[in-house]
Protein backbone atom coordinates (compact mmCIF):
# COMPACT_ATOMS: atom_id res chain seq x y z
CA UNK A 1 0.00 0.00 0.00
CA UNK A 2 1.12 3.37 -0.80
CA UNK A 3 0.09 7.02 0.68
CA UNK A 4 -0.78 9.48 -1.85
CA UNK A 5 -2.01 12.80 -2.30
CA UNK A 6 -1.99 16.00 -5.03
CA UNK A 7 -0.34 18.76 -3.95
CA UNK A 8 1.70 22.00 -5.73
CA UNK A 9 5.19 22.34 -4.71
CA UNK A 10 6.28 25.50 -3.83
CA UNK A 11 9.09 27.70 -4.48
CA UNK A 12 12.18 27.83 -2.40
CA UNK A 13 11.79 31.77 -1.40
CA UNK A 14 8.30 30.85 -0.63
CA UNK A 15 9.17 27.92 1.73
CA UNK A 16 11.56 30.01 3.20
CA UNK A 17 9.17 32.96 3.77
CA UNK A 18 6.81 30.46 5.39
CA UNK A 19 9.31 28.99 7.93
CA UNK A 20 10.24 32.96 9.06
CA UNK A 21 7.08 32.51 10.44
CA UNK A 22 8.09 29.76 12.97
CA UNK A 23 9.69 32.22 15.32
CA UNK A 24 6.79 34.04 15.73
CA UNK A 25 4.85 31.23 17.72
CA UNK A 26 7.09 30.69 21.16
CA UNK A 27 7.17 27.87 23.28
CA UNK A 28 5.22 29.36 25.95
CA UNK A 29 2.60 30.18 23.84
CA UNK A 30 2.00 26.79 22.02
CA UNK A 31 3.54 23.82 21.48
CA UNK A 32 3.65 23.44 17.86
CA UNK A 33 4.82 20.51 14.80
CA UNK A 34 6.19 22.82 12.76
CA UNK A 35 6.44 21.45 9.24
CA UNK A 36 10.04 21.12 7.85
CA UNK A 37 11.07 24.11 4.73
CA UNK A 38 11.30 20.89 2.00
CA UNK A 39 7.59 19.32 3.27
CA UNK A 40 5.95 22.61 2.91
CA UNK A 41 3.56 22.40 -0.26
CA UNK A 42 -0.44 23.26 -1.21
CA UNK A 43 -2.62 20.10 -1.19
CA UNK A 44 -5.22 19.92 -3.98
CA UNK A 45 -6.36 16.05 -2.95
CA UNK A 46 -5.79 13.53 -0.18
CA UNK A 47 -5.99 10.49 -1.87
CA UNK A 48 -4.86 8.26 1.16
CA UNK A 49 -3.78 4.39 1.13
CA UNK A 50 -3.90 2.74 -2.08
CA UNK A 51 -2.73 -0.50 -4.05
CA UNK A 52 0.37 -0.35 -5.85
CA UNK A 53 -1.38 -1.48 -8.71
CA UNK A 54 -3.69 1.04 -8.45
CA UNK A 55 -1.05 3.89 -9.32
CA UNK A 56 -1.48 3.40 -12.94
CA UNK A 57 -5.12 4.55 -13.28
CA UNK A 58 -4.43 7.49 -10.90
CA UNK A 59 -1.97 8.75 -13.37
CA UNK A 60 -3.82 8.52 -16.10
CA UNK A 61 -6.97 10.26 -14.41
CA UNK A 62 -5.08 13.16 -13.26
CA UNK A 63 -3.42 13.62 -16.93
CA UNK A 64 -6.92 14.18 -17.89
CA UNK A 65 -8.04 16.82 -14.62
CA UNK A 66 -6.35 19.92 -16.30
CA UNK A 67 -7.37 19.63 -19.70
CA UNK A 68 -9.48 23.54 -19.06
CA UNK A 69 -6.90 24.30 -17.25
CA UNK A 70 -3.38 26.47 -17.84
CA UNK A 71 -1.23 27.99 -15.47
CA UNK A 72 -1.98 31.04 -12.82
CA UNK A 73 -0.68 33.16 -10.27
CA UNK A 74 -1.27 32.34 -6.97
CA UNK A 75 -1.13 34.84 -4.07
CA UNK A 76 0.58 33.75 -0.60
CA UNK A 77 -0.63 35.68 2.41
CA UNK A 78 -1.92 36.14 5.80
CA UNK A 79 -1.87 33.41 8.47
CA UNK A 80 -5.14 31.89 9.80
CA UNK A 81 -6.10 28.60 11.89
CA UNK A 82 -8.39 25.71 12.02
CA UNK A 83 -10.71 25.24 13.43
CA UNK A 84 -10.32 28.83 14.86
CA UNK A 85 -7.52 31.04 15.86
CA UNK A 86 -7.74 31.11 19.81
CA UNK A 87 -7.79 27.27 19.97
CA UNK A 88 -5.85 26.11 16.77
CA UNK A 89 -5.10 22.50 15.55
CA UNK A 90 -3.91 23.48 12.24
CA UNK A 91 -1.82 26.76 11.42
CA UNK A 92 -1.63 28.04 7.81
CA UNK A 93 -1.06 30.47 5.64
CA UNK A 94 -3.76 30.81 2.32
CA UNK A 95 -3.31 30.49 -1.24
CA UNK A 96 -6.06 32.55 -3.09
CA UNK A 97 -6.87 32.27 -6.46
CA UNK A 98 -10.30 30.96 -7.79
CA UNK A 99 -8.33 28.76 -10.58
CA UNK A 100 -6.59 26.28 -7.69
CA UNK A 101 -9.97 25.79 -6.26
CA UNK A 102 -10.95 24.67 -10.36
CA UNK A 103 -7.85 22.98 -10.68
CA UNK A 104 -9.04 20.97 -6.91
CA UNK A 105 -12.42 20.57 -7.77
CA UNK A 106 -11.57 19.20 -10.95
CA UNK A 107 -8.75 16.56 -10.10
CA UNK A 108 -11.49 15.61 -6.81
CA UNK A 109 -14.14 14.60 -9.61
CA UNK A 110 -11.66 12.43 -11.95
CA UNK A 111 -10.26 10.78 -9.22
CA UNK A 112 -13.99 9.95 -7.91
CA UNK A 113 -14.53 7.56 -11.20
CA UNK A 114 -11.62 5.22 -9.57
CA UNK A 115 -14.11 5.12 -6.86
CA UNK A 116 -11.89 7.38 -4.46
CA UNK A 117 -14.18 9.64 -2.21
CA UNK A 118 -15.17 12.73 -2.69
CA UNK A 119 -14.54 15.84 -0.49
CA UNK A 120 -17.55 17.13 1.57
CA UNK A 121 -16.38 20.29 2.39
CA UNK A 122 -15.46 22.99 -0.48
CA UNK A 123 -11.69 23.34 -1.15
CA UNK A 124 -10.03 26.15 0.86
CA UNK A 125 -6.15 26.64 -0.46
CA UNK A 126 -3.90 26.79 2.08
CA UNK A 127 -0.46 25.38 3.50
CA UNK A 128 0.01 23.97 6.68
CA UNK A 129 3.02 25.25 8.67
CA UNK A 130 2.05 24.02 11.70
CA UNK A 131 0.23 21.25 13.72
CA UNK A 132 -0.64 22.59 17.16
CA UNK A 133 -0.05 19.79 19.99
CA UNK A 134 -1.14 22.11 23.18
CA UNK A 135 -2.57 26.09 23.42
CA UNK A 136 -0.90 27.54 27.06
CA UNK A 137 -1.71 30.90 26.15
CA UNK A 138 -4.90 31.01 23.85
CA UNK A 139 -5.04 35.09 24.09
CA UNK A 140 -1.51 35.16 22.96
CA UNK A 141 -2.02 32.62 19.88
CA UNK A 142 -5.30 34.55 18.89
CA UNK A 143 -3.46 38.19 18.89
CA UNK A 144 -0.57 36.45 17.01
CA UNK A 145 -2.50 35.08 14.69
CA UNK A 146 -4.69 37.83 13.89
CA UNK A 147 -1.57 40.22 13.62
CA UNK A 148 -0.15 38.04 10.84
CA UNK A 149 -4.00 37.84 9.23
CA UNK A 150 -2.35 40.26 6.08
CA UNK A 151 1.33 39.51 6.00
CA UNK A 152 2.36 39.07 2.47
CA UNK A 153 3.88 36.05 1.71
CA UNK A 154 4.11 36.18 -2.25
CA UNK A 155 3.89 35.33 -5.49
CA UNK A 156 4.06 32.20 -7.33
CA UNK A 157 3.64 31.06 -11.02
CA UNK A 158 1.55 27.43 -10.74
CA UNK A 159 2.63 25.51 -13.61
CA UNK A 160 2.54 22.04 -12.55
CA UNK A 161 1.18 19.91 -10.22
CA UNK A 162 1.89 16.97 -8.84
CA UNK A 163 1.18 13.29 -7.55
CA UNK A 164 3.22 12.50 -4.32
CA UNK A 165 3.89 9.73 -2.40
CA UNK A 166 4.21 10.08 1.89
CA UNK A 167 6.15 7.69 3.65
CA UNK A 168 5.67 7.88 7.31
CA UNK A 169 8.38 7.55 9.66
CA UNK A 170 9.05 8.31 13.31
CA UNK A 171 10.90 11.17 12.92
CA UNK A 172 7.66 12.41 10.34
CA UNK A 173 6.67 11.87 6.60
CA UNK A 174 9.28 11.92 3.87
CA UNK A 175 7.76 12.83 0.49
CA UNK A 176 8.70 11.81 -3.11
CA UNK A 177 7.08 12.32 -6.25
CA UNK A 178 5.60 10.11 -8.41
CA UNK A 179 4.58 12.22 -11.38
CA UNK A 180 4.68 15.84 -12.29
CA UNK A 181 1.67 17.01 -14.60
CA UNK A 182 2.12 20.19 -16.24
CA UNK A 183 -0.49 22.74 -16.97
Amino acid sequence: MTRLFVAITLDEKIKEKITELYEKFPENVIKAKFVPKDNIHITLKFIGEKRDDDINDIIKSLKHSHDDIGPFSLHIYGVGAFPHSFAPKIIWVGANEPKIEELAQSIDDHLATLGIKKEQKPYKAHITFARVKSVYEKKDVNDIIKSLNDIEIGTQDVTSFSLVKSTLTPKGPIYSTVKDFFL
